[in-house]
């Protein structure tokens, strides 16, 4: 459930409880102190307690760079995590974390993989690890899928494994 649809069902809740007929509106004036308090405060804990998919809707940065990345090695992975902060770490355009099977995927890689992602995750995204792509905020990899249409107007920074880098022209180039 994402955070639009849960922002609805608190509003529907706040609707019934607080609206137009709801259960306060329809006690009127025979509405206690205590009653109605009761009522604000478990209005309130369905807004502060979300589930945990709406806290973390989104999979683990380190397996999309595992997905994105893992048959480039350690430096492959590192690149592609750079590029995900450089993007400001969302992963909703990568095409590893639309994967199906992408726990799985991870599994199925071994533990030598998943710890060697946990750790370029932490190193970009905790200690503020080095870009080592140029600040790139895309890639592809060219030689094997061909140069993509939305390469125009993007300036080459790095070649790392199979991967080309990519960032936006400055204007004055």
């Amino acid at each position: 459930m994402n955070e639009e649809m849960l922002r609805a069902k608190r509003g529907q809740f706040f609707y019934a409880y607080f609206g137009h007929g709801g259960i306060l509106s329809r006690l009127g004036n025979q509405v206690n102190a205590r009653s109605a308090t009761v009522s604000f405060v478990i209005f309130i804990l369905l807004i502060l307690a979300r589930p945990c998919a709406a806290q973390n809707p989104q999979p683990a940065i380190w397996k999309v760079i595992m997905a994105e990345a893992v048959s480039e090695g350690y430096s492959g992975m590192y690149a592609v995590a750079c590029v995900i902060r450089n993007r400001g770490g969302d992963i909703n355009g990568f095409c590893g974390s639309k994967r199906k099977d992408l726990e799985e995927f991870c599994q199925r890689q071994g533990n030598r993989y998943i710890t060697m992602a946990k750790d370029i995750s932490h190193k970009i995204f905790v200690e503020g690890a080095p870009d080592t792509t140029g600040g790139a905020t895309h890639y592809e990899a060219v030689e094997i899928y061909g140069e993509p249409y939305w390469t125009k107007g993007m300036t080459v920074t790095a070649k790392i494994g199979e991967h080309t880098f990519y960032k936006e022209r400055k204007r004055d180039e």
